[in-house]
């Protein structure tokens, strides 16, 4: 029996079944995270069915249902006037809801933390709901997204908003279109 021969087909076989360890880690990584995203979807699923696959008189009383942030918002609802959520003449819209929580809160909010605030003055409205309606008051100016699920009032435009500064303005010597009378100032000075 030539030893290198046997040796070379050992080797060959040790990184073959190194790779096919390899490939089967590979694929049981791939579906243990399917796996978990698939308990994911399904525990959503269950929640959804817990509170909206029910007649709307066996579902639980708004002021008991949970809002995600709530512990996280407690703080700011204690410095927060819920009762001033909606201005006189206001009809209770998701848009104007999302709108008056943030406008009372007098600082950047998240979706949950709108929608949290929204839950605790007694509203009914959905995280998506709040979401939408500060989508559209997005759009229409109303409102600014400073992160990603995090809203503002515009800030109100000051005096250095329109004027440059000093330096940035700098001096011009130079006549419209690029000419001057000077003529050292275009063109080198011999």
């Amino acid at each position: 029996m030539d030893l290198r021969a046997a040796h070379a087909r050992a080797v060959a076989d040790r990184d073959e079944a190194h790779a096919q360890v390899a490939v089967a880690e590979q694929s049981l990584a791939e579906r243990r995270q399917k796996a978990d995203e698939l308990d994911a979807v399904c525990a959503g699923l269950e929640r959804a069915m817990e509170m909206y696959d029910k007649p709307p008189e066996e579902r639980a009383p708004v002021t008991d249902r949970p809002v995600a942030g709530d512990a996280d918002v407690m703080p700011a609802l204690a410095q927060v006037d819920l009762s001033a959520i909606l201005r006189a003449g206001e009809d209770a819209s998701h848009t104007n809801l999302a709108f008056g929580a943030l406008r009372v809160s007098g600082r950047p909010m998240g979706t949950d933390e709108i929608a949290a605030v929204v839950h605790r003055a007694g509203y009914d409205s959905s995280h998506e709901q709040i979401r939408s309606g500060l989508t559209w008051l997005l759009k229409k100016g109303r409102v600014v997204r400073v992160a990603p699920a995090t809203w503002a009032m515009p800030r109100e435009p000051t005096q250095d908003d329109f004027t440059p500064a000093a330096g940035a303005a700098g001096v011009s010597t130079a006549g419209e279109n690029g000419h001057s009378t000077q003529r050292s100032v275009l063109v080198r000075a011999e």
